[in-house]
């Protein structure tokens, strides 16, 4: 999905919220929040988010899914396990029925870092969160996780992501 059909796809589902008099909130990370807002990729495969009434977002979503013939996880809350409930988050954009907000960018860091998984786009994103935010160093990187996930310890695949992300390409 790139950026129009993202905008595209929240606008029908904010329509379709509104049409069944439903006011619904939504908190966008990962792949879409990149694409959205940071303009950083091109696509992302589904839209990451956590959001409330979280059964009657699913439900429309669904329908959506099936008219459009889109991945049944076109809407994925399945990483809401790593967007805490106090996330900083910057409003994004209202849709009828639908009010849209992204994780703050030092927060997005943190989770891609955190998440730094192989065969991703966490390493490209990390790298340009970096650069974008002015990060300095790898000990300032790991003092933002702390910071976001105090409980966490760096990986061996965060370390070496981190690593690379401040090696000059």
């Amino acid at each position: 999905m790139d950026k129009e059909k993202i905008l595209a796809l929240l606008t029908e589902l904010g329509k379709r919220l509104a049409v069944a008099g439903i006011q619904a909130e939504m908190v966008i990370f990962g792949g879409a929040a990149m694409s959205l807002v940071h303009d950083s990729r091109r696509s992302t495969n589904d839209i990451d988010a956590v959001f409330s009434p979280r059964t009657e977002v699913f439900l429309i979503a669904l329908e959506i899914h099936q008219e459009r013939n889109l991945p049944l996880d076109w809407l994925n809350s399945a990483g809401d396990i790593f967007v805490n409930k106090d996330a900083p988050t910057v409003d994004y954009m209202d849709f009828p029925g639908l009010k849209v907000k992204v994780v703050a960018p030092d927060y997005l860091l943190a989770m891609k870092i955190k998440s730094s998984r192989q065969q991703s786009h966490d390493f490209s994103d990390t790298r340009f969160l970096i650069n974008k935010l002015g990060v300095k160093t790898r000990e300032d990187a790991e003092s933002l996780v702390r910071q976001y996930f105090p409980k966490f310890k760096l990986t061996e695949d965060c370390a070496t992501n981190l690593e690379q992300a401040f090696t000059p390409s």
